[in-house]
């Protein structure tokens, strides 16, 4: 069984949403407005710095 360590799974998620956003043409303050938070915690999202929340992700997923 492979166990995916938290750092790398922040990193991957963060660069999957950065990727998302732009292949949607969406800025990280327009990612962030549509899903309630800060654009200062979509960039630490997005960088691998913070784990998004379950229901943030799903607002994403939705919105990009």
């Amino acid at each position: 069984d492979y166990i995916m360590e938290k750092d790398t799974l922040e990193i991957i998620l963060g660069e999957n949403i950065a990727r998302y956003r732009n292949l949607a043409g969406m800025t990280q303050g327009q990612l962030a407005e549509c899903v309630g938070i800060s654009t200062a915690a979509i960039s630490r999202v997005e960088r691998g710095l913070k784990m998004v929340k379950v229901r943030t992700l799903l607002a994403i997923c939705s919105s990009a």
